[in-house]
């Protein structure tokens, strides 16, 4: 395949696009074998469209939702049972930082009138075991979630 066309579109690495130039390249024939770069905004993205992959009925209520003294939570949204859940999305893994962000996002929510029910959940392709138990003794949640995943099978940790 002839890379002339990426060297001049990406002169510092012909073989890495974006995700959304993948997609059009792709679409257009032009390109095969082309290595993609995904950032957690596409992550989030993939994921605001199928939330069912995190939870079923879950409805997405707010993105980036402002909390007064910790931060941001990516996804603020109601579970079935009308519960607010606090969604974390981290790609390609969840870190520590991540888990100490989530737990202080669920304490500052936590002390609301309304936020007694408060679900946080640690979304991530990967999480590894360590944080895994730490969210748990928080109790929070978390799924595993990779890129693009059409199963519908990863396990999940519900103290719900």
């Amino acid at each position: 395949m002839d890379l002339g066309i990426f060297e001049v579109l990406y002169p510092y690495h012909p073989r890495i696009l974006l995700l959304e130039d993948h997609e059009y390249l792709a679409e257009l024939k032009i390109i095969e074998n082309v290595n993609v770069v995904r950032k957690e905004k596409d992550y989030q993205g993939w994921l605001k469209d199928n939330l069912e992959k995190i939870e079923d009925d879950l409805i997405k209520e707010e993105k980036e939702y402002v909390m007064v003294e910790t931060g941001t939570i990516d996804f603020l949204c109601r579970d079935i049972n009308g519960q607010p859940v606090g969604l974390e999305l981290k790609y390609p893994k969840a870190s520590k930082r991540d888990v100490k962000q989530l737990i202080a996002y669920s304490v500052e929510f936590r002390k609301r009138v309304d936020g007694s029910t408060f679900r946080g959940m640690m979304i991530a392709p990967t999480i590894v075991r360590e944080l895994r138990k730490s969210l748990e003794d928080n109790d929070l949640e978390w799924k595993e979630i990779p890129f693009g995943d059409e199963s519908g099978t990863e396990d999940m940790k519900s103290l719900y």
